[in-house]
């Protein structure tokens, strides 16, 4: 089939069905086998395609009991992202106090971007300098006193609990796990 594409371009592949279909590791393959679950008139209900389109269960709350919308299937962590010594610390609210996750959780700053790379950001964040908006001028605190309690307050990250993940944070793009980059 490779051997195919390399000698000229159309669209046999897209309409030849191979028999058996390997379409865990051929992409035309994958292409075919949706198109045969999205015809399949023998199946029906919620896990078959055909089921939503030549159907009318799904005008009934039957959907919303099958796939319940934003269900949890995993505990969640709130961390807060805590301005203190001009740099961001994560910790958890526990028992009226704010505990730093340090090794437990995996969390390490995201590597400074390659020079000219920041100019191509159609939005800049920086987190020190929203905090820095809720300063009042009457307030004649310290201003790194200002800025952690604002963060306090304004710092919630909710994350899943996932021991195993490591996360990276940056004020462009928040908390992020290693595995997507």
């Amino acid at each position: 089939m490779k051997e195919d594409v390399l000698k000229r371009i159309d669209s046999i592949p897209r309409i030849r069905k191979e028999d058996p279909l390997t379409w865990r590791t051929n992409l035309i393959d994958l292409e075919q086998k949706a198109m045969e679950d999205f015809n399949d008139k023998e199946s029906s209900g919620a896990k078959a395609v055909n089921g939503w389109i030549r159907e009318y269960w799904w005008m009934t709350a039957l959907p919303q009991r099958l796939n319940r919308f934003r269900e949890k299937t995993y505990p969640d962590v709130r961390l807060t992202a805590l301005f203190e010594d001009n740099k961001i610390k994560f910790s958890e609210y526990i028992d009226r106090e704010f505990v730093s996750v340090g090794r437990k959780r995996s969390i390490e700053a995201f590597p400074k971007f390659k020079e000219g790379t920041e100019k191509n950001l159609w939005l800049k964040r920086d987190y020190k300098e929203a905090l820095k908006r809720y300063v009042n001028d009457s307030d004649f605190r310290q201003e790194e006193e200002i800025l952690f309690e604002k963060s306090e307050k304004y710092g919630e990250i909710i994350i899943p609990d996932n021991l195993e993940k490591e996360w990276f944070y940056s004020d462009q793009f928040g908390l992020f796990s290693k595995t997507s980059v």
